[in-house]
């Protein structure tokens, strides 16, 4: 079924290379499945793949219209909804979500996807779950070894969080991010504000990073922490997950 070729293809490609590479490919399924339900969650699934507040928030699709799809873009729309709850704070509800997410029909990508954004809600539990039926459904996906080390951080354990680095591309959003964890804990203000520099312009928009910026200014006594800077500096979950 072409159309099916189309959806899997654009849902993979979000999932993997992010919103802004897999817009054509996303163009082209949305052109070829027209509008309903699928369509609906692959939008949403590009909505929920950006940072907050960069985009109006997409309509689901209904209860109904869920229960006639397949298992793989069920277990699609409930992890949009998780990350829908979390920004709407609606916060009851996003664990739960998360949990009917990671359902049989949860493949490696999508686990991995799971896994991330949950460490952006600050439930590292749940995205260690993810994490674990990644590596359990493929040990050798490619964003398993990162969300293992990204959950070590959230966990306060910076070695172990190298460690499981050491084989990421270290051009990566998340071998960045454990190089500046490293200078942020051992208080290397230099490296620190090296490193800032080369935030991409997607971690620079969210506000997970945001502390870490400035956190060299605050070494160097060049700038006073905001209150909310400093909470967000003393929650490893929020920080450096």
């Amino acid at each position: 079924d072409l159309d099916l070729a189309h959806l899997m293809a654009a849902r993979l490609a979000l999932l993997q290379l992010g919103p802004e590479k897999a817009k054509s490919t996303l163009d082209v399924a949305s052109a070829h499945l027209g509008p309903g339900p699928a369509e609906q969650i692959l939008r949403g699934l590009a909505w929920a793949s950006t940072a907050a507040g960069t985009g109006p928030t997409p309509e689901a699709p209904s209860e109904e219209a869920l229960r006639e799809l397949p298992p793989f873009l069920r277990s699609t729309a409930h992890a949009v909804e998780a990350v829908r709850a979390h920004r709407e704070g609606r916060f009851e509800q996003v664990n739960a979500a998360f949990q009917r997410a990671l359902g049989p029909a949860t493949e490696p990508a999508l686990a991995a996807w799971i896994g991330y954004q949950a460490l952006d809600a600050g439930d590292v539990q749940t995205a260690r779950s993810a994490a674990l039926k990644a590596m359990e459904m493929s040990a050798l996906h490619q964003d398993s070894e990162a969300l293992a080390a990204r959950i070590a951080l959230a966990d306060g354990r910076l070695k172990e969080a190298r460690d499981a680095g050491r084989g990421l591309d270290p051009r990566s959003r998340d071998a960045l991010l454990l190089e500046i964890v490293s200078a942020y804990e051992g208080l290397q203000a230099t490296d620190l504000t090296r490193l800032g520099a080369e935030l991409p312009a997607d971690a620079r928009s969210g506000s997970n990073l945001l502390a870490l910026r400035d956190s060299s200014k605050v070494m160097l006594g060049q700038l006073r922490a905001k209150p909310d800077v400093v909470k967000q500096l003393g929650n490893h979950a929020q920080v450096w997950g």
